[in-house]
């Protein structure tokens, strides 16, 4: 190998890794008058490789448009199905679609709640099962939901009146705690008042020493669902079906921030303005006429 010429300096710029002809051109953009010759025979290569020019990408841009028609038909195909519909090594398609960021839609992933897998059945009977609820807070029901938000998502805790079908306590958050299901409570108690019970299922948050210590404390009779048994809390089983429905996706929303005040105004909406086919009239009004009715009733035993 030919030795190094007595002005030979490394670049500034770290190579680590670039192949020859890489730094050849990287030297030559700090060394503009050294002699090419010179410096690939130094490094060993061919003035050639110098002027070499790949011509992939114009071919690559030749199948934007036929990866573009797969992504039509099907929103949801990576990069591997992508290259089995057109034949193509799968490494080239993923080349193409990283560099011209082409992508289809991508499939969120469903949260899994690890906690409460092998836990304990709670020893907590179910109260509500065969039980009507006669007025405001006789029962309460707890439970919280996901809702999509970009790539993300947002968890919903809410607490319902069963009789009056009122959401008396709901808190947002981007995760699911104890605390979060503990604020939603203790806020629908500081505005509502104490529920003689409190139902809910058997969530790792529910089961929490937290919870179950506060619900105690504060003298409401705790009731838990059977086991992987959703329709036993059905008041907050249907209220998410319906809420979701209404409340459209939050992908429309610009910020976090946007996305929850859409949620928080939906709450008032289904509180104050939705009539609700159980009770045919909104929530809120079947909390004010049963109060009215007991003012009257409570004046008439008075005369």
């Amino acid at each position: 190998m030919a030795t190094s010429p007595s002005f030979w300096r490394e670049p500034k710029k770290n190579l680590a890794g670039a192949s020859n002809t890489q730094k050849l051109r990287v030297f030559l953009r700090w060394y503009p008058q050294t002699s090419v010759s010179l410096v690939c025979n130094h490094l060993g290569i061919s003035r050639s490789s110098l002027y070499y020019q790949s011509t992939l990408p114009g071919k690559d841009t030749l199948l934007i448009p036929d990866i573009k028609s797969i992504l039509e038909q099907n929103p949801y195909y990576g990069y591997k199905r992508i290259s089995w519909s057109l034949g193509i090594n799968h490494k080239r398609i993923y080349r193409i679609m990283k560099t011209y960021d082409v992508w289809g839609k991508r499939r969120v992933k469903i949260p899994r709640k690890k906690k409460d897998k092998g836990n304990p059945t709670l020893d907590i009977p179910n109260l509500i099962k065969d039980t009507v609820p006669e007025k405001p807070n006789h029962i309460w029901c707890s439970d919280f939901t996901y809702i999509r938000y970009k790539s993300h998502f947002l968890y919903l805790s809410t607490t319902i009146d069963a009789y009056t079908k009122e959401i008396v306590g709901y808190r947002v958050s981007t995760r699911h705690t104890k605390g979060l299901i503990f604020e939603t409570i203790s806020g629908a108690i500081e505005k509502y008042g104490v529920p003689t019970i409190h139902h809910s299922d058997q969530g790792s948050e529910y089961a929490s020493y937290l919870i179950q210590d506060y619900l105690k404390h504060t003298g409401i009779t705790q009731s838990v669902s059977t086991k992987s048994s959703p329709w036993q809390n059905g008041y907050q089983e249907s209220f998410y079906g319906k809420f979701k429905q209404e409340l459209g996706s939050l992908n429309q929303c610009k910020s976090l921030g946007e996305a929850i005040s859409l949620i928080v105004s939906q709450i008032h909406y289904y509180n104050t303005k939705r009539l609700h086919t159980a009770i045919r009239m909104t929530p809120v009004q079947k909390r004010k006429e049963y109060f009215h009715s007991y003012e009257i009733r409570s004046l008439e035993n008075v005369v």
